[in-house]
């Protein structure tokens, strides 16, 4: 799956307090983020291998989505 195939499935990462993509909450308190269409990544991981054409973004996107699926997750690599 490509990077903005994935963005387009997920709709990308959101406030949790405010439900926007773009605020002033992680100015004022701890920024929780969150994935957009949480129900639709997790209907994908089980079919999700591998990720191309990715930008710092989508991999943030994707470390996001497994956090708030309870999973942790390492990330390592270069243009991180």
């Amino acid at each position: 799956m490509e990077g903005e195939d994935l963005m387009k499935l997920i709709g990308g990462i959101i406030c949790f307090k405010c439900k926007k993509s773009f605020c002033v909450c992680e100015k004022i308190e701890k920024y929780n983020p969150k994935i957009k269409n949480l129900e639709e990544f997790r209907r994908i991981t089980k079919y999700f291998k591998v990720m191309a054409n990715a930008n710092y973004y989508h991999k943030y996107s994707l470390v996001v989505a497994f956090q708030n699926i309870g999973k942790k997750i390492a990330y390592m690599g270069t243009a991180s």
